[in-house]
């Protein structure tokens, strides 16, 4: 992935969470892409559990910040784009330090569990949940909190199962708005 960073283009790191991935359901994701490399950047994406599970003996956040988004000690990145609920550090205080560690302005892409008619309507718009771990929990951290880039909306039926399919679909607008401020 490294090969792929032109020199003198701004770099985003965007980590997100594994089961977006195995879900496919990265509509949002894809969105940010897109948009940062319209805009002139390289882009770091990367999917991963956040938090070191010793049954699975993944890797976790700390993992991903020296190995993807460093090198020899300092950030081969610009900006973090975050879109991961939750704070990092209040549930694991050994990584109270990858932010501070990568030295770089992380804005927290938030999302929304609603549908994009109801957040639209909303005179709220985020519901006093996601206020809590898609904008407060992130602050706790050091992140910058942004707008809400994507909605959770109705995608159909599970063949197999005839479940509800729900997906994260972007709200484009927002993911420009985002995309602006994470490299400028």
């Amino acid at each position: 992935f490294r090969e792929k960073i032109v020199p003198r283009r701004p770099v985003a790191g965007l980590w997100f969470n594994q089961s977006y991935w195995v879900n496919n359901n990265l509509e949002f994701i894809d969105a940010l892409i897109r948009t940062a490399e319209q805009a002139g950047a390289c882009v770091i994406p990367v999917f991963h559990l956040r938090y070191r599970d010793r049954e699975l003996a993944n890797n976790g956040a700390d993992y991903i910040a020296r190995n993807y988004f460093m090198r020899n000690g300092k950030p081969l990145i610009d900006v973090l784009i975050n879109p991961m609920m939750f704070s990092l550090c209040l549930a694991d205080p050994d990584y109270r330090d990858i932010y501070p560690g990568l030295d770089v302005p992380v804005i927290q892409a938030m999302i929304t569990m609603q549908p994009t008619q109801a957040w639209e309507k909303s005179i709220q718009g985020m519901t006093t949940m996601e206020v809590s771990y898609a904008a407060a929990q992130p602050e706790f951290d050091g992140a910058l909190i942004c707008v809400p880039v994507a909605a959770r909306d109705e995608a159909g039926t599970d063949p197999l199962t005839g479940a509800l399919v729900t997906k994260y679909l972007p709200i484009q607008n927002r993911v420009d708005r985002l995309v602006s401020l994470a490299l400028n």
